[in-house]
């Protein structure tokens, strides 16, 4: 349970920034859009890419969470770089990053199907596991 904790504390830190001016124009140079959800081991991990600089990232784990809202930058090739701007936690969640914790990946869409590899951090090896894999795109509730 704390290596899935801080798997998603880690996926969580990759992005948050301002607001673009022209929401329009946001959207059209956003190279990663979208909510993308993964379920592992009774956790959902949650990677919502809101503008092309803000990313938040949530960890649910019952009655558990922690959400992390990061600043990113992306290629169109979905290659990442972020770090963590703000830590909110619900309940008991070890192993969370703090503010600061930065990372990087490859997150990859493809229609209704994102990949995330190639994810490199500070004790990366401790929750590659974890934040790699496939994702399905969240449906609005």
């Amino acid at each position: 349970m704390t290596r899935l904790c801080a798997a998603v504390a880690a996926a969580l830190a990759l992005g948050l920034a301002a607001p673009a001016d022209d929401p329009k124009e946001e959207k059209k140079d956003q190279p990663l859009k979208g909510a993308w959800v993964k379920d592992h081991d009774g956790a959902e991990l949650k990677f919502d890419f809101k503008t092309k600089s803000e990313l938040i990232i949530s960890v649910t784990a019952g009655d558990n969470s922690v959400t992390l809202t990061c600043k990113y930058e992306a290629d169109k090739a979905g290659k990442f770089k972020a770090s963590v701007t703000d830590v909110k936690e619900k309940g008991d969640f070890p192993g969370k990053p703090a503010v600061g914790y930065e990372f990087k990946g490859v997150f990859k869409i493809d229609k209704d199907t994102a990949k995330l590899t190639d994810f490199e951090a500070d004790n990366a090896d401790q929750v590659r596991n974890v934040v790699e894999g496939e994702y399905k795109r969240k449906k609005d509730d």
